[in-house]
């Protein structure tokens, strides 16, 4: 599960795949959660755009779904169309996890803080441009915390998911080994604690 990740107040992207020149993406909050706005990158007639999004597809009575399982993309009515179609990258400098067991926080980066290419899909509802996060089974370190994780891609992959269904199919079946590190969250305070625990029972994670 991922239900929230940490990405740019402003930032510029000039490496994204050499086919972006410049990118330039404000967001007014620096972590990410379910019903905000963020950043991701789309294909469009051929080219790779920046958009903002609101992260999470609405459900009929409250909250949204937020992550959809790999394994299922194509078996969820609510998934299918997107997944052929309009796939989408979330560029993330880290992403958080909760372990229950030991009632703590960490957040996953790369070694050199190096930005997350996660994929995800997104679909137009109700004149709103909605994404959610693809997850995947754990690998070390993200495991011994948790079960899931986001589908992190290398640049190439992530240009590849871009593509064309049959590569985004195939990296769905590849497993991902991501040299990722584990920051321990020292939050101790109550306050801290029931904020985690409200903001993750207003939303379903996924489906």
């Amino acid at each position: 599960m991922c239900a929230k990740y940490l990405t740019f107040e402003e930032w510029k992207d000039t490496a994204f795949f050499e086919i972006v020149p410049y990118t330039h993406v404000k967001t007014p909050i620096r972590q990410i959660r379910p019903a905000d706005l963020a950043p991701v990158f789309i294909r469009e007639e051929g080219n790779i755009s920046a958009q903002a999004m609101r992260w999470g597809f609405p459900m009929q009575r409250s909250g949204v779904i937020f992550n959809a399982r790999v394994e299922t993309l194509e078996d969820k009515r609510l998934f299918r169309d997107a997944f052929q179609s309009c796939r989408c990258i979330v560029p993330a400098l880290g992403f958080y996890e909760w372990d229950a067991k030991n009632g703590k926080r960490h957040i996953f980066r790369r070694k050199e803080h190096e930005i997350l290419y996660i994929a995800g899909i997104y679909q137009e509802i109700a004149e709103d441009i909605r994404f959610v996060i693809i997850t995947t089974p754990a690998c070390f370190p993200v495991s011994q915390v948790h079960a899931r994780m986001p589908l992190v891609l290398h640049a190439q992959q992530a240009m590849h998911w871009l593509e064309t269904i049959e590569q985004a199919r195939q990296l769905c079946r590849v497993p991902h080994i991501q040299a990722l590190i584990d920051e321990e969250i020292l939050e101790s305070s109550n306050s801290t604690q029931q904020q985690e625990k409200s903001g993750r029972s207003s939303h379903k994670t996924s489906i």
